[in-house]
């Protein structure tokens, strides 16, 4: 009405504050695999994980003590996506490592930095062999993430967490008294 007060500061009588926002929706996810040769990168012959729990957390929450933005288990080949998520930054965990391959490639292969590459270790295990596992802060915006990986420039489907089985070696060292090599 014309006796309508201007709240809005455009000097009309009316309401001008009913805003609507939009955003292209992005992605994130991709392979839990098993690193047999411990090298850090997805190799011919090495089969994905399936049914391993991945959560997703908001970079400013803590993992494992916030409630996870969303939660996926990896299919038959190792996989797990994350769909229809605001541009943001994110952290990808992984609470219960597979028990039977308990380690996370090796840190001095794994690749702690959001650099869009695929096929390799993303996971840090900072508690040691069965701990739980996160990625490195992933930053996704729309238009502007990694091509050639699936999903176009709207999601990231490079983020891979490579586990493997460690070895022990050992024996006994003792005092060679006779020094004839045998115990």
């Amino acid at each position: 009405s014309p006796t309508e007060p201007s709240a809005d500061g455009d000097g009309t009588a009316g309401d001008l504050t009913g805003d609507f926002g939009f955003f292209q929706p992005v992605n994130l996810g991709n392979l839990v695999w098993h690193d047999q040769n411990g090298d850090g990168l997805v190799g011919g012959g090495e089969p994905g994980i399936p049914d391993v729990i991945v959560e997703l957390y908001l970079a400013t929450q803590t993992p494992g003590v916030d409630s996870p933005v969303a939660t996926d288990v990896t299919d038959p080949n190792g996989l797990y996506n994350f769909d229809d998520l605001s541009p943001g930054q994110y952290v990808v965990y992984i609470p219960v490592v597979p028990p039977a391959i308990p380690a996370s490639s090796p840190a001095l292969v794994t690749d702690t930095d959001d650099n869009g590459q695929d096929n390799d270790d993303n996971g840090s295990q900072p508690g040691g062999t069965g701990t739980p596992v996160t990625s490195p802060v992933i930053t996704l915006q729309a238009g502007t993430e990694q091509g050639g990986d699936g999903d176009g420039s709207n999601g990231d489907l490079t983020v891979d967490f490579g586990f493997y089985t460690p070895v022990r070696v050992g024996d006994l060292v003792w005092n060679d008294l006779d020094g004839d090599g045998v115990q």
